[in-house]
């Protein structure tokens, strides 16, 4: 949407002369729908990610005492309990930042990969230019 309307701004003078407001309008619209879809999508998938963390969290402690008890068959007693919550909770903060870090990585791909797309033109220039 920032490319449409720098070249919007930069070229309004010529629009103006020749009445394509309608047709400028129109690409402007479009590229606002493209992003406000864009991020709804990227908002479900935020909301979709911390609601699976939450559910983790949750589901590791009931997984864990329901193999205990229903698989190996052995009886759930106060120590084994409490020795696995605590084990829980030592672990609860690597359970909880799951869902960040997924958020962090969705976030930062693209731009790496802009990054990474334009080292490697300016690497290829300069291999041509004959530099190093």
């Amino acid at each position: 949407r920032s490319r449409v309307m720098n070249g919007l701004i930069k070229t309004i003078k010529a629009i103006k002369l020749q009445m394509c407001e309608p047709l400028w309008r129109m690409r402007v619209e479009r590229a606002r729908e493209e992003e406000l879809s864009n991020l709804k999508s990227a908002n479900y998938w935020s909301a979709f990610n911390q609601f699976s963390g939450t559910v983790a969290s949750l589901a590791v402690p009931v997984s864990i005492f329901t193999w205990y008890t229903v698989y190996e068959q052995k009886t759930l007693d106060p120590t084994v309990a409490f020795t696995v919550l605590a084990w829980i909770n030592q672990m609860q903060w690597s359970i909880n930042t799951l869902p960040g870090m997924f958020n962090l990585y969705a976030q930062l791909t693209p731009s790496c990969n802009r990054l990474s797309t334009f080292l490697h033109k300016s690497a290829i220039w300069r291999v041509a230019e004959g530099g190093r």
